[in-house]
């Protein structure tokens, strides 16, 4: 028990996650891994998604499989900003905090995977999933 006390939780962002999906949708989603305890939590609030794009990287693929870039009615500028933020589709993300032993079978099982609705339905969008660090206070 002492284990699960000193070891700090990795912390991943979940995003693109369709604007529909609620708690529920989520839990069924990733009841796999509930299952087995791997969490150490995750709070859904269906917060929206603010999408940055940095200049230079890769292009998006949207919701229905098309490059997003290729969708703009104008060409990107090249801009002394480092990001050019991006409203084209609408998603939701969150933060959760998993056990640091099971952290990388988490984003094995599911990071680029197609989100997959109430009904079983397959959607076009997948699962984006990148790990956050933290850094931790002394006081």
């Amino acid at each position: 028990m002492a284990d699960c006390e000193t070891e700090r939780p990795v912390y991943l962002a979940i995003s693109n996650v369709p604007a529909a999906f609620h708690s529920a949708d989520l839990r069924n989603y990733f009841s796999q891994f509930i299952e087995s305890g791997g969490f150490h939590c995750f709070h859904y609030r269906h917060r929206p998604e603010v999408l940055r794009d940095p200049e230079g990287s890769e292009p998006t693929v949207g919701e229905d499989g098309e490059n997003a870039s290729s969708a703009s009615p104008e060409p990107r500028e090249s801009t002394p900003s480092s990001c050019v933020l991006k409203t084209a589709v609408k998603s939701c993300c969150c933060v959760v905090s998993v056990r640091a032993k099971h952290a990388d079978r988490f984003i094995r099982m599911y990071a680029g995977n197609h989100w997959i609705d109430s009904k079983g339905n397959w959607l076009a969008r997948r699962c984006v999933i990148r790990r956050i660090r933290v850094s931790h206070d002394k006081g």
